[in-house]
C-alpha cells in the first residue's frame, strides 16, 4: 500500500528491495536517497552491456 505523512508528521518512506524491507528513509532528502538506492540496484542487477540497463540510470533527470 501507499502511506503518506500527515500534517506535522516527519516524512518517512520505508523501502523494500526484492520484497524484503531494506531501510526507512527520513527527512528532507528522501527522493535523492531513494534515487541512489534505485541506481545502485540497477547497476548491481543489470550488468554493463545489458540492453537498456544503462539508459535507466539517471533517466529521471532528463
Amino acid at each position: 500500500g501507499i502511506s503518506l505523512p500527515g500534517t506535522f508528521e516527519e516524512p518517512k518512506a520505508p523501502v523494500y528491495v526484492d520484497g524484503e524491507f531494506s531501510v526507512t528513509l527520513k527527512g528532507d532528502h528522501i527522493a535523492e536517497e531513494f534515487r541512489r538506492i534505485l541506481d545502485d540496484y540497477v547497476v548491481s542487477h543489470y550488468p554493463a552491456g545489458t540492453a537498456g540497463a544503462h539508459d535507466l540510470i539517471g533517466a529521471g533527470e532528463r
